[in-house]
């Protein structure tokens, strides 16, 4: 992480908020599955537009679990910048789709499932 002192026009200091994080991470997912969507549809432009706002949200999450929140005119430049130093393992973009669908694909076998057995039940 950035040094807390370093960059203060950038952020500023506030207590964790787990609502915050919570918040930042579901619309991060939304615009995840948005992004995989549309780039399925053959919009690659949008589809990069919306992961890029969804690698900002999920910094957001970031910044918030760690006691902090973008300030200033260019929120977006201080979500990058206080997440740069972090070091990461790449996961190829073709493992990140597969895991996409992989779970999209077990959230849609839940959800058969769960109107099969209500079927059931009803009959």
């Amino acid at each position: 992480m950035n040094s807390k002192n370093k960059s203060s026009d950038l952020w500023e200091k506030i207590e964790p908020n787990e609502n915050l994080v919570n918040n930042a991470i579901q619309l991060a997912n939304r615009d995840l599955k948005t992004a995989e969507n549309i780039f399925n549809d053959g919009d690659y432009d949008w589809s990069f537009a919306i992961s890029y706002n969804a690698m900002l949200q999920a910094g957001r999450a970031l910044m918030f679990k760690e006691g902090f929140r973008p300030k200033g005119q260019y929120k977006h430049v201080s979500v990058v910048e206080f997440g740069k130093p972090i070091k990461y393992m790449a996961v190829p973009p073709e493992e990140v789709v597969e895991r996409v669908k992989k779970n999209m694909r077990t959230d849609a076998e839940t959800k058969v499932k769960r109107l099969d057995d209500s079927k059931k039940k009803r009959n």
